[in-house]
């Protein structure tokens, strides 16, 4: 059962990561584009820490860091 939550965790964390690559470089500025990026930061943290319940802190921090690579580059 982890291993389909924590493919599930890498999914939404991939979505949120494009979100907020797209919301850097998109046509929204000042307070509402920091409020969104914000707001996805949260939930990135959100989701660390679900992984963390799930892996342990070191293979949460190596997933995250291998996606955020992936998507953000």
């Amino acid at each position: 059962m982890a291993g389909s939550e924590v493919a599930q965790l890498r999914v939404q964390i991939a979505e949120e990561l494009t979100a907020m690559r797209q919301g850097l470089t998109g046509l929204a500025c000042g307070t509402a584009k920091h409020e969104f990026i914000a707001h996805k930061y949260d939930a990135l943290g959100d989701y660390q820490d679900q992984l963390e319940d799930l892996v342990g802190v070191q293979q949460a921090e190596g997933i995250m860091a291998k996606l955020y690579q992936e998507v953000v580059g």
